[in-house]
């Protein structure tokens, strides 16, 4: 377990890392875990995520059931990937993050672990945007203000890996009382892709996780969308290599 001393997070604040890992899927696996009472009590940080969030989740059996986690290998090349935090949501009040491995005594010297490198919280800049959804007639139908913030090396939802080989939409986009329409293509077939949708202030709102996708297109209905009230969010389909992609989609 690696934990960090005490720190305060500004209000555009993320915190930056680079990591490799090789765990027994979904029996050992690895959280980034957060602390607001200087370490009396942790929370796992899988919701604040912005970039490369945990692939899996701990299965049934471990003594972290569904929770969500790095696990599985992230790459069959030992290649590094960035993944990105959003601190906003504990900015001026003390914070410690801790990285923590979980596993069980199975195969044991089989698998490599968890590897991070360039820990970094970093202080961006930005402001509040505006975003509304006009009607024909030009009026305001929904309003709501979104922080955009810019930090170094470009630490947004930058696609990689299957997510740049992958095509996602929604249609209709905005959608109404039938729900989301997903359209999904695949380069290959894959053991899983998981699902979740956010509302703008970055709170997960609904999950799901489709089992063994096949490769190329397939389509999704997810109807249980249409119970959510009028406004825009963000949908995130997170793949097995931890890669992911991000589509706003508005609910009329």
């Amino acid at each position: 377990m690696l934990t960090s001393a005490p720190f305060t997070p500004t209000g555009l604040s993320v915190l930056s890392f680079y990591h490799y890992f090789d765990f027994e899927a979904s029996y050992d696996g690895g959280t980034v875990e957060l602390s607001t009472d200087n370490g009396t009590t942790w929370q796992n940080g899988e919701v604040y995520f912005i970039q490369n969030g945990p692939n899996s989740v701990f299965d049934a059996s471990t003594t972290a059931p569904g929770e969500r986690c790095f696990s599985g290998t992230s790459s069959s090349t030992q290649t590094f990937q960035r993944s990105v935090m959003d601190l906003r949501s504990f900015a001026n009040s003390p914070l410690r993050i801790r990285f923590r491995v979980r596993t069980d005594d199975g195969s044991p010297g089989t698998f490599e672990g968890w590897v991070v490198d360039d820990v970094q919280v970093i202080n961006g800049c930005g402001g509040n945007q505006r975003i509304e959804l006009r009607t024909a007639a030009n009026a305001v139908q929904e309003g709501q203000t979104v922080v955009t913030y810019l930090v170094p090396a470009t630490a947004t939802a930058t696609q990689t890996g299957l997510a740049k080989a992958s095509q996602f939409s929604a249609q209709p986009n905005p959608f109404g009382s039938a729900g989301l329409r997903l359209q999904l293509s695949l380069p290959t077939a894959q053991p899983r892709v998981s699902l979740t949708l956010f509302d703008v202030a970055g709170r997960s709102l609904l999950r799901r996780t489709v089992d063994r996708p096949a490769a190329g297109p397939s389509t999704l209905a997810w109807p249980e969308a249409a119970a959510l009230p009028a406004g825009l969010y963000l949908l995130r389909a997170q793949l097995p290599d931890g890669s992911s992609s991000t589509l706003r989609v508005v609910r009329e």
